[in-house]
């Protein structure tokens, strides 16, 4: 958090030519009036809401900036089950390892990381019934081909 005495110092780092031209404004002021931050009272209460307001505006930022990268650098998850049901075909799996991946998967839905409008819902949807149906006829033990996908699905 920048304030009045550490702020020449924490401004060195922040490229005010890219702040809102307000804040470009707010900083001018701090750098002619910071000595009179101390005597006279006006200034001080308008440096102090001019720190409040550049605050809010790097935290905002900041936030919007951890939540862009967030979302560019994943792929969607209704193709990450997808792709996952995909690399299972006609792969041997467990009865429990199936069930991990269908945990997984309802997990994200319940989460609305994977919505009904998503362009892939059918195939989600599908993807559940199969795999659903084949951990049910499956004994504990049971080793299950995973035969579900069909030309459709691979174009």
């Amino acid at each position: 958090m920048i304030s009045a005495s550490n702020y020449l110092k924490s401004i060195e780092i922040i490229d005010t030519r890219k702040l809102p031209q307000v804040l470009q404004e707010g900083h001018q002021f701090f750098v002619d009036t910071v000595h009179l931050y101390q005597i006279d009272e006006t200034v001080k209460e308008t440096l102090d809401l001019y720190l409040k307001n550049l605050n809010e505006h790097l935290a905002n930022k900041k936030s919007n900036i951890v939540n862009s990268s967030r979302s560019k650098n994943r792929p969607a998850k209704d193709l990450t089950f997808i792709e996952r049901f995909i690399n299972l075909h006609n792969k041997i799996q467990t009865k429990q390892q199936i069930g991990i991946y269908i945990k997984a998967l309802q997990q994200a839905i319940v989460r609305k990381e994977i919505r009904k409008s998503s362009p892939y819902a059918d195939h989600i949807e599908q993807i559940q019934k199969n795999s659903s149906a084949g951990i049910t006829s499956c004994r504990k033990t049971a080793r299950l081909r995973s035969t579900s996908i069909n030309n459709g699905w691979l174009s």
